[in-house]
């Protein structure tokens, strides 16, 4: 019950983003990822409208769900880019590498 109510929460967020509700789209967005944290499209998506002032907050939370999903590549992605930002290189570095080798993953 509690995923249903974050997703559409989450859908709330995403509706005040297309409608240009910055203030609310967040608060939206915080909403869901606090209601399912280890959830890792929550935590991209909530990551991608903190970094547009707080690339550093978006590190953050990245890398709070990155150990359970190492594999996700969204949210490897979003490491690459704001660990970029925030002046990280080594660890942006890092990062790319390990989404150069998801992206050329296969399974046989």
């Amino acid at each position: 019950m509690s995923l249903m109510l974050a997703y559409s929460i989450m859908h709330l967020g995403l509706w005040y983003v297309r409608n240009k509700e910055k203030a609310k789209a967040l608060n939206s967005i915080k909403k869901a990822y606090t209601m399912e944290p280890d959830n890792a499209r929550f935590a991209y998506v909530y990551a991608v409208a903190l970094g547009e002032t707080n690339a550093k907050e978006a590190v953050v939370v990245l890398e709070s769900v990155y150990p359970k999903h190492t594999g996700d590549m969204q949210v490897v992605s979003g490491l690459v880019y704001y660990t970029k930002q925030i002046g990280e290189s080594e660890k942006s570095d890092e990062f790319e590498k390990k989404l150069k080798a998801l992206q050329h993953f296969e399974v046989r």
